[in-house]
């Protein structure tokens, strides 16, 4: 991959100015899990507390390295929205790079000799980018967050981030996935929960597509089993629809000592 400067401090390929170290030469805690699986909340919290330096997120690094490289293929450019569009890219990327998110990740480079704080990466999907991030980052710790899928379309609905957004309608088709994946419980609470904060159903089905979408690109069991199953000592599982996100950061806060 052709070296690309994020910051003064921080690249992405290969280079050969020594200045830059590869991200393997420090301590990267990578947090794991999908969308609305709690990663935003604990990073802005750890980051709050402890002197953990912080990497480009993976949406920046998407917009940035992946998106552009996948544009240049199909002729297109400019900021891309819509959520399952950035699904198909990035599925394309894999394609071409199957670690993904993870291989872009292993060729991070930092440009600072002295730094001796916790690295801090929001965060990795799937099992592709997880084994790739596994076995090419051997220094890397691996935070992973879990919950339902239910549980995380209640926090899509809730958080209403602009950038959780399809293009288009939804079509019956998405509507009868839902009714088919979804409980009849777990339908009504989520049906009873848009009635209360005053959100349509349309939005309901909207954020439900998009989880579904990204368990259809993303298996997220599978790499939480690989993690423990390979490097236990690296890794840490949290569900956090069970625990306050306090909680989680003195999980996180007792692993990271012991």
């Amino acid at each position: 991959m052709q070296f690309f400067k994020l910051s003064d401090a921080i690249g992405v390929g290969d280079t050969k100015n020594d200045q830059y170290r590869p991200l393997g030469q420090f301590f990267p805690c990578i947090l794991v899990g999908g969308t609305g699986a709690g990663k935003t909340t604990l990073k802005t919290r750890l980051l709050k507390k402890y002197r953990f330096y912080p990497l480009p997120g993976r949406r920046t690094l998407t917009d940035r390295i992946i998106l552009p490289l996948m544009q240049q293929n199909d002729g297109t450019h400019g900021p891309v929205n819509d959520r399952n569009q950035r699904f198909a890219y990035t599925k394309g990327f894999r394609d071409i790079h199957p670690g993904g998110m993870g291989y872009v990740l292993s060729r991070i480079k930092i440009k600072d000799a002295n730094l001796s704080t916790p690295i801090l990466f929001d965060g990795l999907r799937g099992i592709d980018e997880i084994k790739y991030a596994s076995r090419a980052i051997l220094s890397a710790f691996f935070i992973v967050l879990t919950a339902l899928d239910h549980v995380r379309i209640k926090r899509l609905m809730s958080r209403q981030d602009p950038f959780d957004k399809i293009k288009g309608n939804i079509t019956e088709s998405d509507m009868a996935e839902f009714k088919k994946i979804y409980s009849s419980c777990q339908q009504k609470t989520l049906f009873e929960y848009a009635k209360k904060t005053g959100l349509s159903e349309a939005t309901l089905y909207e954020k439900a597509t998009i989880i579904t979408k990204e368990r259809n690109n993303y298996d997220h069991e599978a790499a939480s089993r690989f993690l423990v199953g390979t490097v236990p000592d690296r890794t840490i599982i949290i569900d956090s629809s069970k625990l306050s996100p306090q909680q989680i950061v003195t999980v996180v806060e007792m692993r990271l000592q012991n």
